[in-house]
């Protein structure tokens, strides 16, 4: 489990209660939901390397599951492409530190916004469909094995269009339900083309397969 113990070692400053430890206050059950969106911005600098370990030692995260009654949240993205240019940016600046030499996977103002969207990745469209499907089948095969625990499944877009989406999420953690916002500014919006060096080679790629929708805006933002 050296991956996954690497993963959590690097939040261990979090510490993961279950829902009813946090209910005796409306303070506690926000520290919970803040906890929550921790770990997920935890996991998308990470994903790849948490999603390894949770997937090759899920027998043993499983039983714990159960044994501590850990409620799981499953945070997906609908437009995996999207998804896929997230990771190639954040793993850029993790290396290269765009930011006055500091790494950054999620900002506060519009210029910081705008420097990292600066760099616009080369996506390999040899391995893109065959990453694609492999996304989905992990994706797949974690919601398999972790059906029978108590979990919820969310997609970033529908966060993003849907407000009520949160209040799910507040019900789901057994937290008074609040108006949450968010200081973060969104690095890559707008057209695909603006953030891929070679965005017609994508569209080649992917155009009439079965990810051809990703090639196609999800939200507005």
């Amino acid at each position: 489990m050296d991956s996954l113990n690497s993963a959590v070692r690097q939040f261990s400053p979090l510490k993961l209660k279950r829902p009813d430890e946090y209910a005796n206050s409306f303070v506690s059950g926000l520290a919970f939901l803040y906890t929550f969106f921790c770990i997920l911005q935890f996991y998308s600098s990470h994903g790849n390397m948490v999603i390894q370990g949770l997937m090759q030692n899920h027998e043993q995260i499983f039983e714990y599951f159960k044994a501590k009654g850990v409620s799981v949240i499953f945070l997906f993205r609908r437009n995996l492409l999207r998804r896929m240019i997230s990771i190639l940016g954040n793993t850029y600046d993790r290396d290269f530190k765009l930011l006055n030499g500091t790494h950054k996977s999620h900002v506060h103002s519009p210029r910081e916004a705008e420097i990292l969207a600066s760099y616009k990745p080369v996506i390999n469209t040899t391995t893109l469909i065959r990453e694609l499907k492999q996304v989905q089948k992990t994706m797949t095969k974690a919601l398999g094995i972790f059906n029978s625990t108590r979990h919820i499944v969310l997609y970033y877009e529908d966060v993003l269009n849907n407000r009520t989406k949160l209040l799910d999420v507040q019900d789901f953690l057994r937290v008074p339900r609040r108006n949450l916002t968010s200081r973060q500014v969104k690095i890559h919006k707008g057209s695909f083309s603006d953030h891929v060096a070679n965005w017609d080679d994508v569209k080649r790629t992917l155009n009439g397969t079965e990810f051809d929708s990703f090639l196609h805006a999800d939200y507005s933002l």
